[in-house]
């Protein structure tokens, strides 16, 4: 046991922080899933203490901001919320969000106020206003908010962007339009004193001191690559715009959070999370999920890397806060003759295979393809030799293609650590016979080779 556990720990060291390889994200996983349901995502951020949600009660349609501790799932709710937005200070220790004021009059009246992380002391920061739709912001600056609300101005045009100075309690409009127009969105510009706002005729960076506007992409502001200057583009493929242009996913996206480091990213599409290296070269389904979440929207990559969050519309609402690593399965297959493959060497696992006019295999018949593998090493063993595989496609579910059916895992052993009362466990590993059916072929060997046992290991990304 200590000998097993001895090699665990080395495993452990394999991958540490800012440290994704694109070999790593071909392998994600979510290895942990846990839920607080009945939530309707808007809006998702990290914090200090935790994670920030905007958001819905499902059913209800009462509006929520909380504070998640991600590795508990335990909530601390802000109070009276008037809508599902919210900014978080620059030091990461604050949290301002409108705040409903009760009132006779039919429209929404809010003020904007600041919450404190660590006591949940609320600050109220701006007089009542009327909130009808929308009430988008950042805090991009310590002294400032910036926040996209439709108001008439004196001169009949309507103020759309909006500054307020938190030491005088004083909005100040940096935007205004002809017309009235329905709830334009906010988000940080490419430097402190700049925001970007944007609505249905197009997207603007606009400097909070008040100077002219100015057109700018829209994209490159919601998505940025930490530390580049290239952006992910979500319509009407998944691709790179900026210096790193060019390479392009086969779906479009609907929504999309960075690593922290850039080395990768998630993307939802198609109902689907998937995680694609900084290069979009593959993109790899995420599998693992506590219940079957389809629609994902405001995903988001946690500092520690291990770690991210995301909702899901369906089948119900709720917020995933999950962890992510990597799958490494390891299959025994034994070939009849003393021809050994070369590491490297691809091996396709079939159920069926198709043979020329003389008895000679060709290929997989490609319909009843389970996996593909790699040759890691091969040695004589009896009549035959023995090659130890693993996995090299991006599919997921390769373990339940390849085990028996209703087999029963063996050899268990896992290194977890226990703190304040709650397990992590970093990484498991145990091992499935495979199933009877199926061959496995090296192009060049003229025999097919049998299955036997499969192994499977998960290693959190955040392993010490």
């Amino acid at each position: 046991m200590g000998a097993t556990l001895a090699g665990l720990v080395l495993a452990l060291v394999a991958v540490r922080f800012g440290q994704l390889a694109p070999s790593d994200v071909a392998r994600l996983v979510v290895v942990e899933d846990r839920t607080v349901d009945g939530v309707i995502a808007r809006q998702v951020a990290e914090a200090a203490g935790g994670v920030i949600v905007g958001g819905e009660e499902d059913g209800s349609g009462r509006f929520l901001v909380m504070l998640l501790d991600a590795p508990s799932a335990k909530i601390r709710a802000f109070p009276s919320p008037a809508a599902p937005y919210f900014a978080i200070n620059p030091s990461g220790e604050s949290v301002a969000y409108w705040r409903l004021v009760p009132a006779e009059d039919p429209v929404r009246m809010a003020e904007l106020v600041a919450a404190d992380l660590r006591s949940g002391e609320v600050q109220p920061l701006s007089g009542p206003t009327m909130l009808p739709a929308g009430g988008r912001l950042v805090w991009p600056l310590p002294g400032n908010l910036v926040f996209a609300l439709s108001r008439p101005l004196p001169d009949g045009q309507f103020g759309v962007l909006w500054r307020l100075d938190i030491a005088t309690g004083r909005s100040v409009c940096l935007l205004s339009k002809t017309a009235a127009a329905g709830p334009g969105m906010v988000c940080r510009g490419a430097s402190p004193d700049t925001v970007v706002f944007a609505d249905s005729s197009g997207a603007l960076s606009v400097p909070i001191t008040g100077a002219e506007s100015s057109p700018t992409d829209l994209w490159a502001a919601l998505y940025p690559r930490p530390g580049s200057r290239s952006w992910l583009i979500l319509e009407p493929r998944v691709t790179l715009g900026g210096e790193a242009s060019g390479a392009q996913l086969h779906f479009a996206g609907t929504d999309a959070a960075w690593a922290p480091g850039g080395e990768a990213c998630l993307v939802a599409g198609g109902g689907k999370l998937f995680a694609a290296p900084a290069d979009l070269s593959f993109a790899r389904k995420l599998l693992g999920w506590r219940s079957v979440p389809r629609e994902f929207t405001c995903p988001l990559w946690k500092e520690n890397l291990g770690e991210a969050v995301v909702g899901a519309w369906g089948p119900s609402p709720a917020i995933h806060l999950f962890s992510l690593g990597t799958e490494t399965i390891e299959v025994s297959v034994f070939f009849p003759g003393s021809l050994a493959p070369q590491p490297g060497a691809k091996v396709w696992v079939a159920r069926n295979f198709l043979f020329d006019a003389k008895g000679a295999l060709v290929k997989p018949d490609w319909p009843t393809l389970k996996a593909c593998l790699v040759v890691r090493w091969a040695m004589p063993e009896g009549d035959g030799v023995r090659v130890r595989c693993e996995n090299y496609g991006l599919e997921p579910g390769v373990i339940d293609r390849l085990a028996a059916p209703d087999a029963q895992p063996a050899d268990f052993s896992e290194l977890a650590t226990t703190r304040a009362g709650k397990k992590t466990v970093w990484l498991r590993r145990w091992s499935l016979p495979a199933r009877t059916d199926l061959r496995a072929w090296v192009d060049g060997l003229p025999v097919l080779g049998t299955l036997g046992e499969v192994t499977v290991e998960l290693r959190r990304l955040d392993a010490p």
